[in-house]
């Protein structure tokens, strides 16, 4: 019913920002992320996590999609006025914020659609050894964790010795390298800084022994994210963080709202003085970090105004320019998007398509600056849906994406000692967490990348487990483990676990 409501919302209301509109919406985000703040998540039963996808979702959302507004509503900020760009497009404000309240409820909807799936309601120490490693799961974890370690390591050699610089990395200080392929090693490379960093959560919050590869490649891994960091990719570096901080407050460790704000707070101190001090060449090579952010050529003529504004008015410009003044891409740039997934696939369609603009932020940028713009305003998820098929598009990908996550969280929650299944659940809350900001083309790349080279890598150990154990048929005899045994395991070295375990026999049930 309230999805119903806002999308006739959508049609009625009068071009501008009118307080009631903006309040309207506003109070409905405020009341949807309430309630996923005050449901915290158990993928572990004895350990609930408020850092779950909803609400990273939801608190990147309200920061470029309602908090001009909210600053507009309290007399805070003039949405006509943007150094960015020389036309806000403020009259398609009530419109642009109509419709991503839509697209947030469209979401919630498909994401409460599913309930929580969990393997046990009861508390981890009810499990016995046995039974959370069916299968050898946990044997899955070295091979991938060496791999993983292995693969990133030879691909950022290969990057650096060429001296690439992907865009991503280029952009913000004129060093773009045009080569074959660079970009997605870029990508490989980022998605293997992920898997590397969720392996190492895994391995924490099991109490395994970290092979020595899977260290280095954490070492490598951090120092690419703050590499990219300093380059002014904030948003690749982020990506890496999540994973970290979303995997220990998931799996290792209980963090508490306040932790979690106040790490909100210092991110968004970085997120911003990263924002300023990339507008000078080099300024990590300056040695005085405040002086920089002082004499800044942003600091000096700023506004107050942020990147996360060009993003609020790209959804604007989007309401107001489509289909009003260009029809709808009807399903092209979806096409083109659902492809990313296997590289260098556009040659085979492109040429058949011949589509006037081959992603959203193309289009959004010449809307906004025009064909000979020497920048990019990129997009957002409402927009990427909204220009393929209005405001229906927007319900069905929306309603999609949402369902998505939550099918993704009861994947791992059914099996959270999998490391296939944590390490895909991590990607998609980093991915999620970030997704406003992006077309849904970033997402579905990089978690199919990372699905196929851990589906191989899983296989590939499969075999070779197998082989190891000729004649055997593949089922495992009864056992039967004490807490005495497992002690002086432990004591010996041989295995460690972080679980209180109870004595049981067991039979091996397989897996799901």
């Amino acid at each position: 019913m309230g999805l119903a409501a806002f999308i006739a919302l959508f049609f009625l209301v009068p071009d501008g920002a009118t307080s009631w509109v903006l309040i309207a919406n506003l109070a409905t985000f405020y009341a949807l992320f309430l309630r996923a703040i005050t449901n915290p998540d158990r993928l572990l039963p004895r350990l609930p996590s408020y850092l779950t996808v909803e609400v990273l979702f939801f608190a990147y959302s309200y920061l470029i999609f309602y908090y001009p507004y909210q600053l507009f509503v309290l007399g805070a900020t003039d949405l006509r006025v943007s150094r960015f760009v020389s036309n806000s497009f403020v009259d398609g404000s009530n419109k642009a914020i109509t419709l991503t309240t839509i697209g947030m409820l469209a979401f919630t909807i498909g994401h409460r659609i599913l309930g929580r799936a969990g393997r046990l309601g009861a508390d981890d120490a009810d499990l016995t050894e046995p039974d959370r490693d069916d299968g050898g799961r946990r044997s899955l974890f070295r091979p991938l964790a060496i791999a993983s370690s292995a693969l990133l390591l030879m691909l950022v050699a290969i990057y650096l010795l060429a001296g690439w610089r992907s865009a991503g990395e280029g952009r913000y200080t004129g060093t773009t390298t045009n080569a074959l392929g660079i970009e997605g090693t870029s990508t490989a490379v980022l998605v293997l800084c992920m898997m590397v960093a969720a392996l190492w959560v895994y391995a924490r919050a099991n109490a395994l022994d970290t092979p020595p590869i899977l260290v280095i490649g954490l070492m490598v891994t951090v120092g690419w994210a703050v590499r990219l960091l300093l380059l002014g990719d904030r948003n690749s570096f982020l990506l890496v963080a999540l994973v970290l901080v979303g995997g220990y407050f998931t799996f290792v460790r209980r963090a508490s709202l306040i932790v979690l704000a106040g790490s909100f707070g210092v991110w968004m101190i970085l997120y911003y003085a990263i924002e300023v001090l990339r507008t000078i060449p080099n300024w990590y090579r300056t040695g005085n970090f405040m002086q920089a952010l002082e004499y800044s050529q942003y600091q000096q003529g700023a506004s107050g105004e942020n990147s996360f504004n060009v993003t609020t008015i790209t959804l604007r410009a989007t309401v107001e320019v489509v289909p009003d003044g260009h029809d709808f891409m009807y399903g092209v740039l979806k096409v083109i998007q659902a492809s990313s997934a296997i590289p260098f696939s556009g040659k085979l369609y492109l040429p058949y398509l011949k589509p006037e603009y081959s992603n959203s932020a193309e289009m959004l940028t010449e809307i906004l600056l025009g064909r000979r713009a020497t920048w990019g305003t990129g997009t957002n998820v409402i927009s990427d849906s909204y220009l393929d098929f209005g405001v229906l598009g927007v319900v069905a990908i929306m309603f999609a994406l949402g369902l998505s996550a939550r099918a993704i969280r009861n994947y791992v929650a059914r099996d959270p000692y999998d490391p296939h299944r944590v390490v895909m659940y991590l990607l998609a809350l980093a991915l999620f967490a970030e997704l406003p900001r992006y077309a849904i083309e970033v997402p579905i790349r990089f978690l199919a990348w990372a699905l196929i080279l851990s589906t191989v890598i899983k296989a590939t150990a499969g075999r070779l487990h197998k082989r190891r154990r000729p004649g055997s048929s593949g089922a495992r005899p009864k056992t039967s483990t004490t807490t005495e045994e497992f002690v002086s395991r432990n004591e010996q070295g041989q295995r460690r676990t972080p679980f209180v375990v109870k004595s049981a026999a067991h039979e091996d049930p397989g897996n799901e």
